[in-house]
């Protein structure tokens, strides 16, 4: 398993699902830090497309980049659901592991990005400040599924 930095680094240096040109959508703020971010969610035949952009720390990138990854070739309810149980991840108090053989809420494709989405909440749980910055993104998707 890759350690904390080298996961954070490599989501946010792909900013996968990034579109700087997109105009529809929604902006959701973290009032702690500044943090914005617009996410666009649209249904295709082959299950969710997630698109951002935003202005924000690598945390919040690497939040929205793992989001977008896990997100494509899934429907909204499988997302919902691995969106739901790895932000009641970061919840905790205490570090939550999940066996590696274990399955998934919702997800059947993209199990080693959920994986280590699963890693890195469980650990942000410690750190209640920086856990907002990277859930932005994550609370934002879940949001905009309701509102829908």
């Amino acid at each position: 398993m890759r350690t904390v930095e080298e996961i954070l680094k490599d989501y946010a240096r792909r900013s996968s699902g990034f579109d700087d040109t997109i105009l529809e959508g929604r902006i959701f703020h973290n009032p702690n830090c500044g943090d914005s971010i617009r996410l666009a969610l649209a249904d295709t035949e082959c299950g969710v497309l997630l698109r951002w952009n935003g202005e924000g720390c690598s945390l919040m990138t690497a939040g929205a980049s793992l989001l977008s990854l896990i997100s494509a070739g899934e429907s909204r309810d499988a997302i919902k659901a691995f969106a739901s149980y790895a932000i009641r991840l970061a919840s905790r108090d205490a570090q939550a592991r999940i066996a590696d053989d274990a399955p998934l809420p919702g997800i059947r494709h993209n199990a080693i990005e959920a994986r280590e989405a699963v890693f890195l909440f469980s650990e942000f749980a410690r750190y209640p400040v920086r856990r907002e910055c990277i859930l932005l993104p994550w609370n934002a998707f879940i949001q905009l599924l309701e509102e829908m």
